[in-house]
């Protein structure tokens, strides 16, 4: 079952959504980004569900601070942003795939679980 960090304002309530699904293991959740940082470092979990808008750093800044202290770790953006440039600009640096927030759950889901098998989405 792999392992998902959440950096994102809303992380309690997407915490709730992911501990319902069979497939997911949240083991942490954060609205904050340095500490999310600090937890994936620890943690090293497979999946990191990053909201790049609200971030107390630079989106590539914290993409490029996880891959440096998570190198196993998959970044999933999970955005409002819905920009196909800034959303490339967030792969090009690292990110492995992007999910907009006005996606169904369903979609969200499915991001994650193709980001667990190793395929972007």
């Amino acid at each position: 079952m792999p392992s998902i960090i959440i950096i994102d304002k809303m992380q309690i309530i997407h915490k709730d959504l992911l501990n319902s699904e069979e497939n997911f293991s949240c083991i942490a959740a954060t609205a904050k980004t340095k500490p999310g940082i600090r937890l994936a470092e620890k943690i090293q979990p497979d999946i990191v569900w990053l909201e790049p808008s609200m971030l107390d750093m630079h989106a590539e800044d914290a993409i490029k601070q996880l891959l440096t202290t998570s190198p196993s770790s998959k970044i999933v953006l999970v955005s409002e942003n819905n920009n196909p440039a800034e959303v490339q600009f967030l792969l090009d640096c690292g990110a492995f795939s992007y999910v907009s927030k006005s996606d169904e759950l369903d979609q969200l889901i499915f991001a994650l679980n193709e980001t667990a098998q190793n395929r972007p989405y």
